[in-house]
C-alpha cells in the first residue's frame, strides 16, 4: 500500500481530489455522493486528501474559526470528512492536522465540523431510520474511525418523531389561550420581502443561538446567504413568525422531508423565541400552528430534528408525544 497526502484548496489545479474521495465512499449517484461538499471558505485554512496507489480515498477540511473554544481553550475543526474503512488513511490525514493544530497552538480539535455550527456538524451514531433532508449521510463506520484517532465524544443531540401527529393537544391548549390572550399574532414568512424578513430574523436568531455551546457568531451576509437559498428551495408554508405590537418575539422553521417518498413527512428544524418569562409558551404555540398546516396538507408525520438534549425545543418536542429517531455525537481531541 502505497499513501499519500496532498494539500489543495478549491482554486487548486489538484482540488478534483477532494472531490472524487466520495466515489470510493458511495454508491454512484446515490444520495450519499450526490449531497453538497458545503466547504466555508470563510474558516478554511486548508484541505486534506489522501491518496492510495494514485485513487483519493480520505479527505478531510482544516478550518480555523477565531471564536472556536472547548473548555476555555483554543480549538481548531475538522470537516467534510470523507473515508474509506480503513484506519491507517484516517491516521495518516490527522497526523498532519495535528502536527498542524500543535504549531499553531491549538489546544482542542473537534469534529466534524464545517467550520461553525451554523453549518453541518455532528455524526449520526445509528441508521434505524431512513434518513430526512437536512441530515448529513455518511457510513457508520466514521465514528469508529474518529474515535481510533484519539477523538471522544463531548455532546450528543437527537432528531424525535411523532408519527400520527394531531393538533388535539390538551397539553399545549391553556397555552394558546394565554397567548391570544397576550396579544400575540402569528404570520406566516413573506417569501416577496425576503430581505427584509431575514433582516428582522437576524437579531432573534442570534440572541436565540448565542447561548448554545460552541456558538460562534455570523456576520449578516453569510446569514442571508445561507438561508435566502434555503428559504426559496423549501418554500414558506412552514416558516412561520409570532409577532407583539410588530415585534419579533419566535419563529419556526419547518419544511416537508423530500426524501420520504412513501408518505409526507414535516420536519421541525428551528423552533426559537426571545428570552424572557413572558414569552413562555410561545413556542409550543408557533409549532402547534405549524402542526395544523401539516396536518390540512395530509402530513403523517413531523421529525423534531437536530435537538441538543438539554435544549428548550427538546421540551417542546416532547409535549408533542415525539419519540426518539435518531441520535449524533461530536467529537473532541485533546492536543
Amino acid at each position: 500500500m502505497s499513501l499519500k497526502l496532498h494539500k489543495t484548496f478549491p482554486d487548486r489545479n489538484n482540488f478534483h481530489l477532494f472531490s472524487e474521495v466520495k466515489k470510493q465512499v458511495y454508491i454512484e449517484n446515490s444520495a450519499g455522493q450526490d449531497q453538497s461538499d458545503d466547504l466555508n471558505l470563510e474558516f478554511l485554512v486548508e484541505c486534506i486528501v489522501v491518496t492510495e496507489n494514485d485513487i483519493p480515498v480520505g479527505r478531510l477540511a482544516l478550518y480555523h474559526n477565531p471564536e472556536l473554544f472547548w473548555k476555555d481553550e483554543k480549538a481548531c475543526c475538522i470537516g467534510n470528512f470523507e473515508c474509506v474503512n480503513k484506519t491507517e488513511v484516517a491516521l495518516f490525514m490527522q497526523h498532519e492536522v495535528d502536527h498542524w493544530a500543535k504549531e499553531n497552538g491549538f489546544r482542542y480539535i473537534l469534529g466534524p465540523m464545517n467550520g461553525s455550527t451554523w453549518d453541518n456538524y455532528r455524526f449520526s451514531v445509528h441508521h434505524n431510520n431512513p434518513f430526512f433532508l437536512s441530515e448529513a449521510i455518511h457510513p457508520l463506520y466514521y465514528n469508529d474511525l474518529f474515535r481510533k484517532v484519539g477523538f471522544e465524544v463531548i455532546l450528543n443531540y437527537q432528531s424525535r418523531i411523532e408519527r400520527g401527529i394531531t393538533v388535539n393537544n390538551e397539553k399545549v391548549a391553556h397555552k394558546i389561550r394565554e397567548t391570544h390572550l397576550n396579544g400575540i399574532t402569528l404570520r406566516e414568512f413573506d417569501a416577496s420581502r425576503i430581505y427584509e424578513e431575514l433582516e428582522k430574523l437576524f437579531p432573534l436568531v442570534k440572541a436565540a443561538f448565542e447561548r448554545n455551546t460552541l456558538y460562534t457568531s455570523i456576520s449578516w451576509e453569510t446569514f442571508y446567504r445561507k438561508y435566502a437559498g434555503i428559504i426559496r428551495q423549501l418554500g414558506t408554508r412552514y416558516v412561520l413568525l409570532a409577532e407583539k405590537e410588530g415585534e419579533l418575539i419566535a419563529f419556526v422553521f419547518a419544511f416537508q422531508n423530500f426524501l420520504e417518498k412513501t408518505k409526507k413527512q414535516l420536519v421541525y428544524k428551528t423552533v426559537a423565541r426571545k428570552y424572557g418569562n413572558e414569552y413562555a409558551g410561545v413556542g409550543h404555540v408557533i409549532a402547534l400552528e405549524v402542526m395544523k398546516r401539516a396536518v390540512e396538507d395530509g402530513m403523517e408525520d413531523a421529525i423534531h430534528a437536530f435537538m441538543i438534549y438539554d435544549a428548550t425545543s427538546a421540551g417542546i418536542s416532547q409535549n408533542f408525544n415525539s419519540q426518539p429517531y435518531r441520535k449524533y455525537v461530536l467529537y473532541a481531541k485533546s492536543i
